[in-house]
């Protein structure tokens, strides 16, 4: 009897536990979370290679992992401050800032199989006589899954695909559950005492 007490004091304990773990677990995604696209080109002879970041209270680490999908509505100079990271290299220039987005950020685009950026957004610069060739570098973001980048004459297309990160255990839960199967081993009585108790 004594240790069928013991086992469903263990159980009652582990049941708490997997409670505090889903606590932690959903709280750890009311904290600001950034996700990262990297420049994915579907067409044109020029390379282009990119990466942006977004990061919002509003954005958890399973968006981050690609496990759900986000929509954020701040447009304008509020969605471009959003962007803590963007840098695209195309035929010899590299843009650094974003300029516009005039519908926020989202990666949810029906049909869709993987978590492609979908938001109409632009990143631009002209270059002059100090960054030869003369002409603007216009980087334009769809309201679809396809992108477009010009120069000139040169242009390609592509997709901003995300890429996921891991969701990681919060440290404290790793506590909790260490702490739970040292307390475990230590309350499971070994078969010698069990003997001696009989």
């Amino acid at each position: 009897m004594r240790v069928s007490a013991k086992l469903t004091s263990l159980a009652a304990l582990a049941a708490l536990a997997a409670l505090a773990v889903g606590a932690m677990l959903s709280s750890s995604g009311a904290c600001a979370a950034t996700v990262t696209f990297d420049w994915v080109q579907t067409s044109g002879a020029i390379p282009a290679t990119g990466t942006i970041s977004i990061t919002s209270p509003l954005l958890t680490a399973q968006d981050a992992s690609g496990a759900t999908q986000f929509n954020l509505m701040a447009t304008g100079s509020a969605a471009v401050a959003e962007v803590t990271a963007f840098t695209f290299s195309f035929d010899g220039h590299t843009l650094t800032s974003v300029t516009s987005n005039s519908t926020g950020w989202t990666d949810d685009f029906a049909g869709e199989p993987i978590n492609v950026l979908e938001s109409t957004w632009t990143a631009s610069h002209t270059f002059d006589n100090n960054s030869p060739p003369v002409g603007t570098t216009l980087v334009v973001g769809n309201s679809t899954q396809n992108s477009l980048v010009t120069f000139g004459s040169a242009s390609a297309s592509g997709q901003w695909q995300l890429v996921p990160t891991t969701v990681p255990l919060p440290g404290s839960a790793i506590l909790l559950l260490s702490g739970l199967g040292l307390f475990a081993r230590s309350r499971v009585p070994s078969r010698s005492s069990n003997h001696a108790a009989c």
